[in-house]
């Protein structure tokens, strides 16, 4: 039998975290499949205002509110349809504290998406919280909510407008 000394515990420990780190890296450069999580995750990256061409669309319909050709838009152009830094910092707070360690506030998330008044601005917000915590905006708040909550905020989401 196994003799329980701390070191014999140190160990294991040290085992059990190394083959953690080992399949890590090997899912990481694809020698191992996704997990159902990495899946979903996906899919949600796969909706048209997380697409990367989405930057395109936006700047195409920019051009035809402001009666300019694409390479004719200037940053103040493109400014007047992007939320300002204060009011991303707001929201990025909000979603922040809304996550809980028992209790999550889904009305602040709610709240958070139903203030982003397009999804162009939903665009350029999704960039900024990807600065701050390294990950978008819809894999954070999936994190804690649950599919009747998330597939509320996809609704909200889906019935902003471009600009």
């Amino acid at each position: 039998m196994m003799e329980k000394s701390p070191l014999n515990v140190l160990k294991w420990a040290t085992v059990i975290i190394l083959i953690f780190a080992l399949l890590s890296l090997l899912r990481k450069f694809g020698f191992l499949g996704q997990t159902d999580e990495e899946a979903n995750t996906e899919k949600l990256l796969d909706a048209p205002q997380f697409k990367p061409t989405f930057l395109t669309t936006i700047k195409q319909a920019i051009a035809k509110a402001r009666n300019k050709q694409v390479s004719q838009l200037t940053s103040s152009d493109i400014k007047l349809f992007t939320p300002s830094s204060s009011q991303m910092l707001q929201w990025k707070d909000a979603l922040i504290n809304a996550k809980g360690i028992f209790k999550d506030d889904e009305s602040a998330v709610y709240s958070v998406f139903k203030s982003i008044g397009s999804q162009t601005k939903l665009y350029f917000f999704n960039e900024f919280f990807k600065v701050y915590t390294k990950k978008d905006v819809v894999e954070y708040v999936s994190d804690f909510m649950n599919e009747d909550e998330m597939s509320r905020v996809y609704l909200i989401i889906k019935n902003k407008p471009l600009l």
